[in-house]
């Protein structure tokens, strides 16, 4: 439960559902099939955090009729078509001191515009405001663009298109606009900058990880950054301060959480499996 919860339902929804050839019917099933998933869960723990999952359900649920009113009134893709949806892109190994590093992302949907033809990425985001700040969605869209760059050059993609979802219920009291698309452009020179950038980033993630493996102390190397985003943003926010205070907090971490893959999100494309 919680904005992290709530923003990665109505996304799956939207990614796997209204992106597909079935659109509406397959994002209420898509839905549908979320919920029921968490449901027992829920109802085994009772109380308030049953009565909580269940209004933050019919958010979910009135966040997804609204969008799909809302676009086709708008005519959300009325001058688009769909070329792609949840692509997975990989690039060729890049080395990094010498190690050789993956860059992979998924990308909500690839769109053509009918017009001209030119390409744009689309992505779905939720959010507490209609008045984003478009700046801190721009690394997205690059890191996006350098995917495609260096695995199909020949792929001339205009921008990116962000379409956002408000988190309320629409009520009487409740103030629209409720969804609004925005629109990107990057140019080359930018670009240049966001590759250096990249690599530079990349170079010290590589030099942590090998100072991390030959044992040095992650609270020299990776020490706490806390942010207004840690409470609803990181799952380890409840024991953050046990790294640091002496706790057994390996113990605590396999009494209270599931392991899981990191990567799963990604999927598996055909390099995956070759290799797996």
């Amino acid at each position: 439960m919680g904005p992290l919860a709530i923003g990665n339902r109505v996304h799956k929804v939207l990614e796997e559902g209204y992106s597909s050839p079935a659109g509406e019917a397959a994002a209420l099933a898509v839905l549908a099939e979320s919920i029921a998933e968490d449901w027992p869960r829920a109802e085994e723990m009772g109380g308030d955090v049953l009565k909580k999952f269940e209004s933050e359900a019919e958010l979910a649920l009135i966040m997804i009729e609204g969008f799909i009113q809302w676009a086709a009134e708008e005519g959300l893709d009325a001058e688009w078509e769909v070329v792609a949806h949840e692509r997975i892109v990989r690039t060729p190994p890049i080395s990094i001191h010498g190690e050789e590093v993956t860059l992979k992302g998924k990308l909500d949907q690839m769109i053509r515009r009918l017009m001209d033809g030119a390409l744009f990425m689309r992505d779905w985001k939720t959010t507490q405001t209609m008045n984003p700040v478009m700046l801190a969605f721009r690394p997205q869209l690059k890191t996006y663009l350098l995917l495609l760059a260096l695995t199909e050059p020949e792929a001339q993609v205009s921008g990116g298109q962000f379409v956002f979802l408000k988190k309320v219920k629409r009520t009487a009291r409740a103030n629209p606009p409720f969804y609004s698309v925005e629109q990107m452009y990057v140019g080359p020179r930018e670009m240049e900058t966001f590759w250096t950038q990249t690599v530079g980033t990349l170079g010290r993630l590589v030099e942590t990880a090998q100072r991390l493996e030959a044992g040095a102390d992650h609270h020299e190397l990776v020490p706490p950054r806390p942010t207004r985003d840690c409470a609803w943003r990181c799952p380890f926010y409840e024991c953050c301060e046990m790294f640091d205070d002496g706790s057994n907090v390996e113990a605590y971490i396999s009494a209270r959480y599931v392991a899981g893959d990191p990567y799963a999100y990604y999927g598996l494309d055909d390099k995956d499996k070759e290799t797996e």
